[in-house]
């Protein structure tokens, strides 16, 4: 076995050990579960757990790689902000620190993703338009109740965090996950475009962002959505958590998309004659986001085994081109898209 390998071996088996713990504690206490069934994660090194308790009662439980400090734990810190300005969040209903775990409201399975493939097109409207309405709360309320000594409001997308995602996604797309050989001439033609849109997007104004903000982050318990995995929330432009929604999971038609990006421009209460400039942030913030989130696919395919996200490739890569040929400003970016879509 090699060193990774075993790293992963022992690190599962110090996360159900702790779960076992907390659980066979918490029976101690009366409450008596049934069964404890291990959920698919994301791509975060957390693990999640389903408990059904005798009585049919179930709960979510997260199991962090390593224990916590409540005060100082980032999902709590959140968790509170977005309680106290009304974003609908799953309620906490334990913290074990010592043993990382957060124990949570189980809100079943049914994701806005899931919610949106089974309907027509022309149902879509008023659910994205709902998800769009808690982007421009968390913007607003978040941005100005967000006490200045939790982490989502001293971490930002600044110049270097959004440069390092762009190197990411070539370490681990491009080079690792591609195999792609670049000479460095090209790559440093490549590497200008992508400092170019680091400046670009870090010199806009900032706003909370929840930072993960698709389609299978919004769980709906019949018309009520939730938001889940927003621990990582940090400031960014206006567009981060639009693009998120719009541009990562989905497909949708460009009327459609350009309706969506209005609406969500008349909650902030801009002129209609700011709509080409922030429709140039859009196309920009798009372009980071959804190559950030090939690096990402690309690390969980070669690192740690990850296979199914490959499905998701092909569409964020296309996604990306359709941003960057609006924008005919980032020749080396379009041509290692096209290398890429057609070969």
């Amino acid at each position: 076995m090699g060193d990774r390998a075993l790293s992963e071996a022992q690190e599962t088996v110090s996360i159900q050990q702790r779960l076992m713990e907390f659980v066979q504690e918490r029976v101690a206490l009366g409450q008596s579960y049934c069964n404890v069934s291990k959920l698919m994660g994301d791509a975060s090194t957390r693990q999640y757990f389903r408990l059904i308790m005798e009585d049919s009662q179930s709960f979510i439980v997260a199991v962090y790689p390593e224990s916590f400090e409540l005060e100082n734990f980032p999902y709590y810190q959140v968790y509170k902000l977005f309680r106290r300005v009304g974003v609908p969040v799953p309620e906490a209903l334990a913290f074990d620190g010592r043993r990382g775990i957060v124990m949570q409201q189980d809100l079943g399975n049914e994701s806005l993703q899931r919610r949106l493939l089974g309907l027509p097109l022309a149902g879509w409207e008023p659910l994205l338009k709902q998800a769009i309405d808690l982007i421009a709360r968390v913007q607003s309320e978040g941005t100005q109740h967000c006490p200045g000594e939790y982490q989502a409001c001293q971490l930002a997308f600044d110049y270097e965090k959004l440069l390092f995602e762009f190197d990411f996604f070539f370490q681990h797309y491009v080079a690792g996950y591609r195999g792609m050989e670049w000479d460095e001439t090209r790559r440093l033609a490549l590497y200008g475009e992508f400092e170019a849109i680091s400046h670009e997007l870090a010199s806009q104004p900032r706003y909370l962002a929840h930072r993960d903000y698709h389609c299978r982050n919004i769980m709906l318990v019949h018309d009520q959505m939730y938001l889940i995995d927003f621990q990582d929330a940090r400031m960014g432009p206006a567009a981060y958590d639009l693009v998120s929604i719009l541009k990562d999971s989905i497909d949708m038609t460009e009327s459609t998309m350009h309706l969506l990006v209005r609406y969500f421009l008349s909650l902030k209460h801009l002129r209609s004659e700011d709509y080409c400039d922030f429709w140039k942030q859009f196309e920009v913030m798009s372009v980071q986001r959804l190559l950030k989130a090939l690096g990402t696919y690309g690390y969980q395919i070669t690192t740690r085994g990850n296979f199914i996200y490959q499905q998701y490739i092909p569409g964020t890569l296309h996604r990306a081109y359709q941003s960057v040929l609006k924008l005919k400003r980032f020749p080396q970016i379009q041509t290692l898209l096209e290398r890429e879509i057609f070969g």
